[in-house]
């Protein structure tokens, strides 16, 4: 289950004071100009923004031809991927999302703010030893890719096509809809634990891209829930992975709700003073980043899983709980984004027959610094 885009309130920070600030020794920013945060690469001909959130929405950009300084030109000359602040207006263009760039605030060649690009980088695996994230185990679980199907409003099916899920609402509760297209077979699984708000602005709903299929038959499929707030100087989005076990055409039960993916950009500068002091860093960032794969030693029907998360914080180690702009004036050592270890960690989750849900061996640790709203 989808919405059609539209740029995020915290996308919507309206020329924030520290882009105007690093650029005010240059011609006024547009009064409609907004602040968009993502990665730039090259595709093919198009110069692209693939935003730092949950749905890494995609911009095509292009200079304003009302005030653009020639930002998106430049980079096409010399496209090396770049984490990019860009300033500019959202417009469509051919159905698909766009920016007319004014300028970029920042741009940092080889910085990239997708955490989940990372995550697989937690602890390399030695040569010659076997693959860490299994396909398949000895039991007969396996993992298989469940991606959404073009122009099927939301709907995600297995490449084989044997198996597919949509997800909707009725009467405040989520159902799934699972339907097997060989058969025409079709079910509806209403999921307990509805979202705790529905409006487009603050959670949104969509089917993990990922299928767990169970030695001895059976499924379990998830659902992400990202919620969004709005912050002072900047925004927060954090996601939850709940899984469901489902069997034929019984009720689906949860299985484990887990802390997944989230960000926050907050604390920008409000000064020409603060812009020096921050060194153009003009927020802190948090991120936090998730993923689960199948591990060894599980039996038919009860995968032992592996969850692994990886936090990151920018400029260096900065806390929620302190205010940024009472600290030191920052060095250019200071500009690296850094893991925090008491938040980067692994946890072997197992099957416990008598509640039939799994649980993590060890507690999960309070990362709320990256994950609060």
């Amino acid at each position: 289950m989808t919405a059609r885009h539209r740029p995020h309130p915290w996308d919507r920070l309206v020329a924030p004071l520290c882009a105007a600030a690093a650029l005010a020794a240059a011609a006024p920013l547009r009064a409609e100009s907004d602040l968009f945060i993502g990665t730039l690469t090259l595709n093919g001909s198009e110069v692209v923004l693939e935003r730092c959130d949950l749905a890494r929405t995609v911009y095509v950009l292009r200079d304003d031809p009302a005030g653009g300084r020639g930002a998106v030109a430049r980079f096409r000359a010399r496209p090396i991927p770049a984490y990019a602040e860009v300033i500019g207006r959202y417009e469509e263009q051919d159905g698909r999302p766009a920016l007319a760039v004014q300028d970029f605030a920042t741009k940092a060649a080889g910085r990239d703010c997708h955490l989940v690009t990372a995550v697989a980088q937690l602890a390399p695996v030695p040569e010659g030893a076997p693959p860490r994230d299994l396909v398949a185990d000895a039991a007969g679980n396996r993992i298989t890719a469940l991606p959404p199907e073009p122009d099927a409003a939301g709907r995600h099916c297995t490449a084989s096509g044997d198996w597919c899920v949509a997800l909707g609402f009725e009467d405040e509760a989520i159902v799934a809809t699972v339907t097997t297209p060989a058969t025409g077979a079709s079910h509806r699984i209403v999921l307990p634990d509805p979202p705790h708000d529905s409006g487009f602005d603050h959670s949104e709903l969509t089917v993990w891209p990922v299928l767990i299929r169970l030695g001895g038959g059976g499924e379990m499929f998830g659902v992400i829930t990202e919620e969004r707030a709005m912050l002072s100087g900047g925004g927060a989005s954090a996601a939850r992975l709940s899984l469901y076990r489902a069997a034929g055409d019984g009720p689906a039960e949860p299985a484990i709700d887990l802390p997944w993916d989230a960000n926050a950009l907050i604390r920008a500068c409000f000064s020409e003073k603060d812009v020096r002091q921050r060194r153009g860093a003009c927020h802190d960032e948090y991120g936090y980043a998730a993923s689960l794969e199948l591990a060894p030693g599980g039996t038919p029907g009860a995968p032992v899983l592996r969850y692994r998360a990886l936090a990151t914080s920018y400029p260096g180690a900065v806390s929620r709980g302190a205010d940024s702009l009472a600290a030191r004036p920052l060095r250019k050592g200071d500009l690296v984004r850094v893991t925090d270890p008491a938040c980067t960690f692994t946890r072997l989750l197992r099957f416990d027959p008598a509640t039939g849900r799994f649980t993590p061996e060890a507690p999960l640790p309070d990362c709320s610094d990256y994950r609060a709203l």
